[in-house]
């Protein structure tokens, strides 16, 4: 994996009237970063999509995350790193994790 960049966020800040707060851009840790902004780690995120280079290929693939249970990200050689990549990163919890985090199982579509 060469790289990784958040390029879509959609979340629930915490606060009244369950406004959705949705971000959006080339690369949305960088773009708040310099507004001085940053992400709460207790929001509640309802969407995010990630595009993700892979070594060897040109064209960036895009991984998208919606909790509780699905990750999207195609099929293909480079499919097993992206898989690898979303474990690590805990977006994807089997086993104990899923049942430490109240989910009585964790889907993944590829």
């Amino acid at each position: 994996m060469v790289w990784v960049t958040l390029v879509d966020l959609e979340y629930v800040p915490n606060g009244p009237f369950h406004h959705v707060d949705h971000q959006k851009g080339d690369d949305v840790f960088q773009a708040l970063a310099l507004k001085g902004r940053s992400l709460d780690p207790e929001v509640a995120i309802r969407k995010a999509i990630f595009e993700v280079k892979l070594q060897g290929v040109t064209t960036p693939r895009s991984v998208l995350i919606e909790p509780p249970n699905i990750a999207e990200y195609g099929r293909g050689e480079g499919a097993a790193i992206i898989e690898q990549w979303l474990h690590l990163r805990e977006f994807v919890l089997i086993g104990a994790a899923a049942v430490d985090e109240g989910l009585e199982s964790v889907l993944v579509f590829a």
